[in-house]
């Protein structure tokens, strides 16, 4: 209840209580019991609402309240109420609501579903919704496969900074087994691509791109140094990796042709 509101429900009752005065009839039971509840019109004047005030409110939560109270939920792992909070949050419009409800859906097979919810949310521009549109056109779930959709919403994402997005299009331009000419696959764009996922410490684009250093790729000029600095960073990234994070994903697997 903002202050505001307070206020004037307590001038109403204080007024109340003078018309009862002033016809000489004492006030209500439920009157006289209500009356501690009620804070003083000086108080309110001086104090904004208390979040209890707030929670008990009539006002229903926000779709952003609903939101965060769904995140708080998920980081206490209590999923059931993030996933309730979450399609309230979505239901309201909230991109990234949206985004996260999709997901659920998705791990829980109700792929067409996770489509709509993701679809939605990357239509507002959030780079978790775009992405997660992206890998369904990828694998063909919910929709028809589609792998130039899939490219436009993972570039799309990618622009953002979602690190995922950046490494499927290094691993796009690296495979031949997606549509791309082989100038496309050595093009300025391509070796943007490799570049930003190698940044991301992603393995197949820092062994990509120590190969364009070494033997002059992508229209670069060679440079054994940096090519040897970049093989040298990958090779303490394998080290230092556990023996689960060494597999190579299914996803990489498609690119390369090895499932």
């Amino acid at each position: 209840m903002s202050a505001r509101l307070a206020k004037l429900l307590q001038l109403f009752y204080l007024t109340s209580l003078s018309a009862f005065a002033s016809a000489g009839q004492p006030a209500a039971h439920e009157q006289v019991i209500a009356a501690p509840l009620l804070p003083s019109a000086e108080r309110l004047a001086e104090e904004p609402a208390t979040p209890e005030q707030a929670i008990a409110a009539p006002l229903l939560p926000s779709a952003e309240q609903n939101y965060a109270a769904a995140v708080e939920a998920q980081n206490r792992a209590d999923l059931m109420t993030a996933m309730s909070l979450f399609q309230r949050a979505a239901d309201a419009g909230h991109a990234a609501a949206q985004a996260s409800y999709a997901v659920i859906l998705q791990r829980g097979q109700a792929i067409a579903e996770a489509f709509k919810y993701y679809e939605r949310s990357a239509n507002q521009g959030d780079k978790d919704g775009q992405y997660g549109l992206g890998t369904l056109y990828f694998a063909g779930e919910g929709v028809p496969q589609n792998f130039t959709e899939a490219r436009k919403w993972f570039s799309l994402a990618a622009m953002q900074g979602h690190i995922l997005a950046a490494n499927f299009m290094a691993d796009i331009y690296l495979s031949d087994r997606m549509g791309l000419s082989v100038e496309e696959r050595q093009s300025p764009e391509a070796l943007q691509w490799i570049k930003q996922a190698a940044g991301n410490d992603h393995l197949p684009a820092l062994d990509a791109l120590a190969d364009a250093y070494r033997f002059g790729q992508f229209g670069m000029p060679e440079n054994t140094d940096q090519a040897n600095e970049i093989a040298a960073r990958a090779a303490k990234i394998r080290g230092n990796a556990l023996p689960s994070a060494k597999k190579k994903s299914a996803l990489y697997r498609f690119f390369k042709g090895d499932n």
